[in-house]
């Protein structure tokens, strides 16, 4: 994701997208479109560029350019404003607004801080130990709420963490490896977490959201869990390995048991409270509908159950459940929903409606059939090398505006090969939330790296590790997992 601080270079990048993206836009509508290629298709081309373009240069909030096919669209007489604004209520955005205030009682209730704890008492026996068990929390706790909010709760953990092993903060320099590995693997499990469940991260809805709209695919909870769970875990371990015996294997010279700590840490919450065993009853509830849900389908054919209409169903219950019915206190109040990332929901609804036009106007079987040359490659090798461009792409790109552009190009450029299309949409949608090595390439890693505590090139450096074993755990997942898991011809 680019960075958001508005720094010198921010600003130049910026205008530059401003005026840029118009021109190029104003350019290709003036031009005539190519041999097999209509207008509409033409002009949905010459948007796609305006929105890419700004997206990767912020020349716009992201949300905002997000809403431009709501203007455009009509205005250029590619879709009506009801058949555009469809996309932007899809049930998947539905899904996702319900995790998020599952999310928000979570976090409001501070069940993430307890769990953290816990889990950290038992683990902290070693600094190698100590830096599992922060991966571990961080890609749990990720899998449910944002990777964003993920890291900003266990970083003050593991800065008390560093200072308690160095004495002072100031005594913990930057080329200290144990600080510099903690807080990587902070940010990089929490990227990696969010990739097992359909509301850790934005691709992942978004590409259920697309084979739904575009093959009539529903793509559940528990399928997306048992696919993400192989690579989730091959990858956490070996991100683990690389920092504890590759990048920073200095740090085993540096003692300290961590349990003790993280107990004291944990009697200072106190008992667990009301609020925390009733938020848990909700969350677990939720979470065994999701994984059970194709199971009550087969014993209960009548009863339309859907991953959207659980997560809306656990949100509610918050608001209906009490805290103290006296004061008139429920588990959830709508000042804290409005803390949603409604930015991200608009963010989604926007990739859903350019994709759809995408391939509505026959861009995306137009684009995949000239990329047929593709089809005298191994589809290993072609699934290495869209994974590889990808990847580093997302270094410098918003992940989801990324997923929103290759998804409808990749299904055409899949069926032109011969291939079922989910094995080239799922590759990518992995991918575009396995860039490890620049600050700008995801939240967590902007956060990590704003502490001061990891240079650019100490991140570069474990991430280049990182991103190459993602290339090649995404492309075996995908080449020998995926077929398993998805057998009919489609997707």
């Amino acid at each position: 994701m680019p960075e958001t601080a508005t720094t010198p270079l921010a600003h130049r990048r910026q205008y530059l997208g401003f005026i840029l993206g118009p021109l190029v836009m104003i350019s290709l509508l003036t031009l005539s479109p190519p041999t097999g290629l209509d207008i509409a298709a033409w002009q949905t081309a010459a948007i796609t560029l305006l929105m890419a373009i700004w997206w990767i240069t912020e020349a716009l909030p992201i949300p905002v350019t997000a809403l431009l096919p709501l203007v455009l669209f009509p205005l250029l007489g590619i879709a009506d404003i009801q058949e555009t604004a469809i996309p932007y209520a899809n049930p998947l955005i539905f899904l996702f607004m319900g995790g998020f205030i599952i999310a928000l009682a979570i976090e409001r209730c501070g069940l993430h801080r307890r769990l953290a704890y816990c889990i950290l008492s038992c683990m902290g026996i070693s600094p190698a130990a100590t830096l599992g068990g922060f991966m571990v929390v961080s890609a749990f706790l990720s899998l449910w709420i944002s990777n964003t909010a993920t890291t900003m709760l266990m970083l003050p953990i593991a800065c008390s963490v560093i200072e308690g092993l160095r004495g002072t903060k100031a005594a913990a320099p930057l080329s200290s490896p144990f600080a510099v590995a903690l807080l990587l693997g902070i940010a990089y499990s929490a990227s990696i977490g969010g990739l097992g469940t359909l509301v850790g991260t934005v691709p992942n809805a978004l590409l259920a959201g697309f084979v739904l709209e575009t093959y009539g695919f529903e793509l559940g909870f528990a399928e997306w869990m048992l696919l993400a769970a192989p690579f989730l875990l091959v990858l956490l371990v070996f991100a683990w390995f690389m920092l504890t015996q590759v990048v920073f294997s200095g740090f085993h010279r540096e003692h300290g048991d961590q349990r003790v700590p993280m107990r004291q840490a944990l009697r200072q919450l106190g008992p667990v409270s009301r609020a925390e065993r009733r938020v848990t009853m909700v969350f677990a509830l939720v979470a065994i509908l999701w994984l059970l849900r194709p199971l009550i389908a087969t014993l209960a054919p009548n009863v339309a159950l859907n991953d959207p209409g659980i997560a809306l169903f656990g949100a509610m219950l918050l608001f209906l459940i009490p805290l103290d019915w006296r004061r008139g206190r429920f588990l959830m109040d709508w000042k804290t929903a409005e803390q949603l990332p409604w930015g991200t929901l608009l963010l989604f609804g926007g990739g859903l409606s350019l994709a759809a036009s995408i391939n509505n106007t026959g861009l995306a079987s137009w684009l995949g059939g000239n990329l047929t040359l593709l089809s005298g490659l191994p589809a290993w090798l072609i699934l290495l090398g869209i994974v590889a461009v990808v990847i580093f792409l997302t270094e410098l790109t918003s992940n989801t505006a990324t997923t929103s552009i290759f998804l409808p190009i990749l299904g055409s450029v899949a069926l032109s090969l011969g291939q079922p299309p989910l094995q080239l949409l799922i590759p990518v949608t992995l991918a575009v939330s396995c860039a490890f090595m620049m600050p700008v390439a995801t939240p967590p890693n902007a956060i990590v790296f704003g502490t001061g505590l990891v240079s650019i090139p100490q991140m570069a450096r474990a991430g280049f590790y990182l991103n190459l074993a993602s290339m090649i755990i995404i492309t075996g997942v995908s080449y020998w997992w995926v077929p398993v898991l998805f057998t009919s011809p489609l997707p």
